[in-house]
């Protein structure tokens, strides 16, 4: 057995330790498992207490995949993103009283992050939904370096054009002893939307002028959004702090007090409410001809 026939069977030995019914995802208990296993085993003996052995590194590992898949779909559900964001402000605003400087500091930076974070996943998660994805690709060279616009354009010639297997994957058939293979293709791993969406996940969204293009660019209606000059001050204090330790670029320096803080997770919280609702809107938009994330 090659290398990748025995991945996708030892793949398989962990997914076998659940039991799929309806939607959810349920785990076997052990005794279950071990029995359907291996029939005949007595308990109590050294071949139980192996297979039980087995049960547990096999659960770990699947709970170790099952967390870190729950984990990257939140990323792609922009309403999950949203609820983390907010939970993160919730949780700044405990740190408005009788805090040391630092903290008040360390509370602003990572506010307007939260912001940046927010529009940078829902962006990318945007993505997962055709329509967006063909706006973005007619409209990237409005936000991307020349350089970022040829490498998407050469993905895309790659999806559209080269039709011969890249890849293959193997899949344990139930009942059957030899592995299913399956053909992957540049088309087949949406290849161009994966390289998309890598390419979102480097841009950094505390330029107005960014938020702003991508946006209009990316929905179908440009969204009217408070990209004034509170917000842009709230960005350029951040960046005084994170790159000149708390001075400004006229050497200036940066007072950070529990007010300043209040006045940043307001202002972000309001933009991020609105935001999440023309995002919301936009989705419920083409729910009827595309499958929400």
């Amino acid at each position: 057995m090659n290398l990748e026939k025995q991945n996708a069977t030892e793949e398989s030995k962990i997914m076998a330790v659940i039991d799929r019914q309806d939607t959810s995802v349920q785990v076997i208990d052990e005794i279950s498992w071990i029995l359907a296993k291996h029939p005949g085993v007595k308990e109590g003996t050294d071949e139980w207490k192996q297979a039980s052995q087995e049960y547990w590194e096999l659960y770990e590992v699947f709970r170790y995949l099952s967390d870190v898949a729950s984990f990257k779909a939140s990323l792609n559900n922009i309403e999950d993103c949203y609820e983390h964001a907010i939970k993160e402000l919730d949780e700044l605003e405990l740190l408005q009283i009788a805090q040391p400087n630092i903290v008040q500091r360390m509370a602003f930076v990572h506010c307007v992050t939260v912001l940046e974070a927010f529009l940078m996943y829902a962006a990318r998660a945007l993505l997962n939904h055709s329509t967006h994805l063909k706006r973005f690709h007619a409209n990237k060279s409005k936000f991307l370096q020349n350089k970022r616009v040829k490498e998407l354009d050469e993905a895309h010639r790659l999806e559209n054009e080269y039709q011969d297997p890249i890849y293959y994957k193997y899949h344990v058939v139930p009942g059957q002893e030899d592995l299913k293979i399956t053909e992957v293709t540049f088309e087949s791993r949406e290849y161009y939307k994966e390289r998309a969406q890598e390419t979102v996940s480097t841009l950094t969204f505390h330029n107005l002028a960014r938020i702003k293009n991508y946006f209009d660019s990316v929905l179908s209606i440009p969204p009217d959004w408070p990209l004034d000059d509170m917000l842009q001050s709230l960005i350029d204090t951040r960046q005084d702090l994170v790159h000149r330790n708390g001075v400004s670029k006229d050497h200036q320096k940066i007072a950070i007090d529990s007010e300043r803080v209040g006045i940043c997770i307001k202002t972000v919280r309001h933009f991020i409410v609105i935001a999440n609702e023309d995002f919301q809107a936009e989705i419920a938009r083409y729910s009827s001809v595309i499958p929400p994330v």
